[in-house]
């Protein structure tokens, strides 16, 4: 890291799913209220990863 820069809290991570399961997951997030972000992470954390749910928004859309 270059001299003077600042560490990111969070990157960003694409991956590419079967299209069935983006609408599929779109359709959840939207009936359960919270991002697919959410939905993900949850997941993960449901498996053992390392993340502070109390730290990610349900709901981090904007509002128009």
């Amino acid at each position: 890291m270059p001299k003077g820069a600042v560490a990111s809290a969070e990157v960003s991570l694409k991956v590419m799913v079967p299209r069935a399961l983006a609408i599929t997951l779109r359709q959840e997030a939207a009936v359960k209220g919270v991002t697919v972000r959410y939905l993900i992470l949850a997941a993960l954390a449901a498996q053992g990863y390392d993340i502070d749910m109390s730290q990610i928004p349900e709901d981090g859309r904007r509002v128009r």
